[in-house]
């Protein structure tokens, strides 16, 4: 087995690079659900009820499939599994622009999307962080949870802008592609543990050696699943871990369409989203608007301020007091007077462009 030297680059970066690429793109749809609220209400007049539900039922289905992809993926490997998502979320997320009735938005994005989609990522890549890196494992895995944040911060108001400018199905189909494309390109760059690349993990040099086992001493015997679920810990770890993300998706799920309510409009009230998510990144209130806020403020207002400020250089130009039909004339009497109309013309064009 081919072991790294200690100060050259190791592949645990880049499979940590492309885990939190995964994880941002991964959550492209279901971390901007609140966003698609106001829009299908408009389009299909659903209940806001209703249209929520489809959320409820990813979270439902989630529960099975994160077990089922995690049996898979120990048995058929990471890598084949992600590929099958990526295509599963990108199918989804195209199949969401060509939507009629309520059963086919609880289909492609309860099913599709929501759950079976993302299961595979949110439970195999942290796992594959665990055995890649030795060495600083809090950090690669503290900085894979963080970039959780990035996706609603970059596609719930992208997803809201898109909505607004360009239509429900011409958004998820451009979306859905190019979110596909992404998500199976960086799950090549993924693998299950060092040794199928030939590698140790990151840091493994500084590992303890073995000790042999002393004479007669028995082997320990690995843990079974049911021996695990017996304990109460486990349990109440589970529970707080539910209990406290049923309390945020309801926030989430509702929080842009509470603020059009209030007569904020549609990418300002995503961009409360993206300020969640900002906060949850661990951004403080200044680096918040920095980062997120101004960046998303600046693309909403300087096309309408650029054109604006055409529009008074314009106005206010010596060449607008006098027509083009004038200048022309002028030019036409020029020429007859001289006979160099090409002179005459360029003289005039250049004179034109100066004062305006």
């Amino acid at each position: 087995m081919a072991h790294v030297k200690k100060n050259a680059f190791h592949y645990a970066w880049v499979v940590l690079g492309a885990a939190c690429i995964l994880n941002i793109v991964s959550r492209a749809d279901s971390a901007s659900f609140g966003v698609f609220i106001d829009p299908l209400v408009t389009t299909f007049g659903w209940k806001r009820g209703d249209i929520s539900f489809a959320y409820s039922l990813a979270f439902i289905v989630g529960l099975p499939a994160v077990m089922l992809m995690g049996w898979l993926g120990d048995r058929y490997g990471a890598r084949m599994l992600m590929l099958g998502a990526s295509i599963l979320i990108g199918t989804g997320t195209v199949l969401l622009g060509t939507i009629t009735e309520l059963w086919h938005f609880y289909l492609f994005y309860g099913f599709f999307v929501g759950s079976l989609g993302h299961a595979a990522f949110s439970v195999l890549l942290p796992v594959i962080m665990t055995r890649w890196f030795y060495r600083h494992m809090g950090i690669a895995v503290g900085v894979y949870w963080a970039s959780q944040g990035l996706g609603p911060v970059i596609f719930a108001p992208l997803f809201r802008w898109m909505l607004e400018n360009r239509g429900w199905q011409n958004t998820f189909m451009v979306i859905g592609i190019t979110v596909g494309f992404i998500l199976a390109f960086f799950s090549l760059f993924i693998y299950n543990r060092p040794s199928d690349k030939g590698l140790t993990a990151y840091g493994a040099e500084d590992a303890p050696p073995e000790k042999p086992l002393a004479a007669g001493a028995v082997a320990p015997v690995p843990v079974r699943l049911r021996e695990i679920l017996r304990q109460r810990v486990v349990w109440q770890l589970m529970s707080i871990h539910h209990i406290g993300c049923m309390g945020h998706a309801i926030i989430l799920a509702h929080v842009v369409s509470m603020a059009t309510f209030k007569g904020i409009p549609g990418v300002e009230a995503a961009g409360v989203l993206a300020t969640i998510a900002g906060t949850a990144l661990g951004l403080t209130l200044p680096q918040t608007y920095r980062y997120v806020l101004l960046p998303m403020a600046f693309r909403i207002v300087i096309p309408p301020l650029t054109s604006e400020s055409m529009n008074i250089i314009k106005n206010s130009a010596v060449a607008f007091a006098v027509s083009i039909a004038e200048m022309t004339m002028f030019a036409m009497q020029a020429q007859e007077e001289t006979s160099r109309g090409i002179e005459i013309y360029l003289a005039v064009t250049a004179l034109y462009a100066l004062s305006a």
